[in-house]
């Protein structure tokens, strides 16, 4: 039993490392004063943070990823809360398809996905809606997160709760408002900002569903890293990396290791 142990704990130190060590090395390249990426540094500086505050092509792609990251979210969160009250009131076998469904973008590869919504979107004639049809792909793939981190806190809440609110005479708008929203508020709060760090690092769907005007920050800092070898993407991923690490710090503050693995 040591001896396993000692083996578990080995190889989770090994895949720590192993996702932790490409991080740390962007953030250490990101201070390089050299003209191009190179590690270690020769020396220290900030100016490819600076520099990135002078780019076109950062402002308009960091504008269009909190666009359609923000109006996804929003809508994941109003879906997902009215998904997840319905699947409490429906048989089983229902809410097992149901959920098959709405979590098929977590076990379905993004690139199918992204393939399957760039052909709806030339049957539909929606190649000149470029920014709101990656609106409606990200609203897919946010949703799942939503879903799971509502449902995880909707088993938690006592259902005598809204009768008692039915039976005083409140209607079921005024339920869901004030009985229903507060009591799952740290789901929607863990839901909403897993999606919305989700929906604004996607970056296989964005590359398919792409427009010159609706490039995402993924999908621009790709095609510098292609063409360009300065120390820009490195730059901005390491901002990236620490709000993203702020994000999930709130997550498991609000909504604990549940808001992420569902119930």
């Amino acid at each position: 039993m040591m001896s396993r142990g000692w083996v578990v704990s080995l190889l989770a130190v090994a895949w720590s490392v192993f996702l932790v060590l490409p991080l740390a090395l962007v953030v250490i390249v990101s201070f390089t004063s050299s003209d191009y990426m190179v590690f270690p540094p020769a020396s220290l500086s900030l100016r490819w943070y600076l520099e990135t505050a002078r780019l076109p092509w950062f402002r308009n792609a960091l504008g269009n990823s909190l666009l359609i990251s923000i109006v996804a979210t929003l809508f994941a969160i109003v879906v997902g809360l009215l998904f997840a009250r319905a699947m409490l009131r429906v048989r089983p076998s229902v809410r097992a398809a149901a959920e098959l469904v709405v979590y098929s973008p977590l076990y379905i590869p993004s690139v199918m996905i992204g393939f399957g919504i760039f052909n709806m979107a030339i049957l539909l004639s929606m190649q000149d809606y470029g920014i709101w049809r990656m609106i409606v792909a990200h609203i897919v793939i946010a949703l799942p997160f939503v879903v799971r981190s509502i449902w995880a806190s909707l088993v938690g809440v006592d259902a005598s709760l809204e009768e008692a609110a039915h039976s005083l005479g409140a209607t079921p708008r005024q339920t869901l408002l004030h009985v229903t929203i507060p009591s799952v508020a740290p789901g929607i709060v863990a839901g909403g900002f897993l999606a919305f760090a989700y929906s604004f690092n996607e970056i296989v769907i964005s590359a398919f569903l792409t427009t010159p005007v609706s490039k995402t920050l993924p999908v621009e800092l790709m095609a510098h890293i292609e063409y360009q070898h300065d120390a820009t993407p490195a730059a901005i991923s390491s901002i990236l990396i620490i709000l993203m690490f702020f994000i999930f710090q709130i997550v498991m503050k609000v909504g604990g290791m549940k808001a992420i693995i569902g119930r």
